[in-house]
């Protein structure tokens, strides 16, 4: 399949234009017509596949867009993640980490996991056995703190929602009475 086609006048090689149809094309070099054999011109045809014309092409409608006399409640969609305010975070935190610490050091005191001979081993002992209770009891505080801190989150965000919803309802019901009032 011939990909370029050589100029008479200047023997300059010439990329075939992709028109179909076309018959001559201008050389790059030297700007003298070349005649394209038809051989090149059918085998370039059938590279691609033939579209149809634009005025064939079926036309897409848009549908007329209804107006709603209802207000907009707005939705959070499902791609966005929903942010929460700072106070509530600040809050879950600050409530969550000794929760978790009580969570966690209660049932390990009570195990006799978390001694005070245990304790006093991790500033005594010179060996790196010594921090393995105190690091299991951080890792379950931390894992406990980040479910609390989830769940708090969580809880008071859904407050919140419950609150504006709450709100919105009762000014949109304090507002139609007016305006059949007024009317």
């Amino acid at each position: 399949m011939a990909r370029a086609i050589r100029c008479g006048s200047c023997g300059a090689s010439n990329p075939l234009e992709s028109k179909v149809g076309v018959t001559t094309q201008m050389c790059h070099s030297c700007g003298t017509a070349i005649t394209i054999p038809p051989s090149a011109q059918t085998r370039r045809a059938s590279d691609r596949p033939i579209r149809p014309p634009a005025a064939l092409a079926p036309v897409k409608q848009r549908s007329p867009r209804r107006v709603s006399t209802n207000p907009v409640v707005r939705t959070e969609s499902a791609n966005q993640p929903r942010t929460r305010p700072w106070l509530v975070r600040v809050l879950a935190w600050v409530l969550a980490l000794p929760l978790a610490f009580l969570l966690v050091g209660i049932p390990a005191r009570l195990g006799g996991y978390l001694t005070s001979q245990k304790l006093l081993d991790v500033i005594i002992k010179h060996n790196i056995t010594r921090f393995v209770p105190v690091f299991l009891i951080i890792l379950a505080w931390a894992l406990a703190t980040a479910i609390l801190v989830t769940l708090i989150v969580e809880i008071l965000s859904l407050l919140l929602d419950r609150r504006r919803l709450r709100r919105a309802e009762k000014r949109s019901s304090s507002s139609q009475p007016q305006a059949l009032q007024t009317r």
